[in-house]
């Protein structure tokens, strides 16, 4: 009976030792387990200076660390110049970016990143006045018309007497914002020994307005305008001009612009004259 006891008690210590061993060199040929464990792709929603801008980042998690990818820094407007992490390309771990704070919210899969003025430099933000939207033309209210305008003057001398005058003939509403026009002198003399008539036409034109690009398109006689150094000059052709009183409310003198910076998500209100004339909602940056 003892003989056979410790027959039994040596085979369970071999196998014991057998388990042991296989299970030790089982880790030793596979080294990579331990690490592959020890890291996770993160895809994580990311809030920046109190910004409400969603943006989904990806982060890898370490063992001892919490690494960013480059992307979702292109997407933030961060600008970091380091290298990529050892072993991990395109990944810059969030310890070593100088004025960056980080906390990560497992539970509800969030991070919130505070950054600095100089890591928000490489985002640009341009607000200002809000262009007036050009007042729409109800085409029912556009009917077609004719005009017909008239100057005459009459005058008598002791053997003469004169009439001149001058008339313009208009249509409009033939298509949208079009407006066809036609003028002329007259002048008719009368004397004891003669009588006189003579008419002459001075302007024919078709006129089309595109109100929405405050451009005017002129085909026929025309007349240049003139600046402060120069005359105008009568041209018969084709025209095309801006037209800035098609939109007479509109700012087309340069305005000035200021620069600055802000630290969490604020509002800007432009005021000219006191009258508040555009709000906007800017990003850190």
């Amino acid at each position: 009976m003892k003989k056979t006891y410790c027959c039994a008690v040596l085979q369970v210590l071999g196998f014991g030792l057998f388990y042991s061993y296989s299970d030790q060199s089982f880790a030793d040929d596979n080294p990579s387990i331990s690490t592959a464990q020890t890291e996770q792709d993160l895809y994580l929603n990311v809030v920046l200076n109190q910004s409400s801008d969603e943006v989904i980042g990806h982060f890898l998690q370490t063992e001892n660390d919490l690494l960013v990818d480059r992307e979702t820094l292109a997407k933030l407007h961060l600008n970091v110049q380091l290298a990529d992490e050892a072993n991990h390309p395109n990944f810059i771990s969030l310890n070593k970016i100088n004025g960056l704070a980080s906390q990560y919210d497992a539970s509800r899969q969030l991070i919130t990143l505070t950054a600095s003025e100089k890591l928000l430099g490489a985002f640009e933000q341009i607000v200002g006045y809000d262009r007036i939207t050009p007042a729409l033309v109800n085409p029912d209210q556009m009917k077609p018309g004719v005009l017909f305008n008239y100057d005459f003057y009459a005058q008598q001398n002791k053997d003469s007497w004169s009439l001149s005058g001058w008339n313009e003939l208009r249509f409009w509403g033939l298509s949208q914002g079009s407006v066809f026009s036609i003028s002329a002198n007259h002048l008719y003399t009368k004397t004891d020994q003669d009588e006189s008539f003579k008419s002459e036409v001075l302007d024919t034109y078709w006129q089309k307005d595109f109100q929405d690009k405050a451009i005017t398109l002129t085909l026929g006689d025309s007349q240049s305008r003139a600046l402060d150094w120069s005359r105008s000059t009568r041209i018969s052709g084709l025209r095309i001009a801006k037209n800035y009183s098609l939109q007479p409310y509109q700012v087309t003198s340069p305005l000035e612009s200021f620069k600055g910076s802000v630290l969490l998500p604020s509002t800007v209100d432009l005021l000219i004259n006191g009258i508040k004339q555009s709000t906007n909602q800017v990003s850190p940056g």
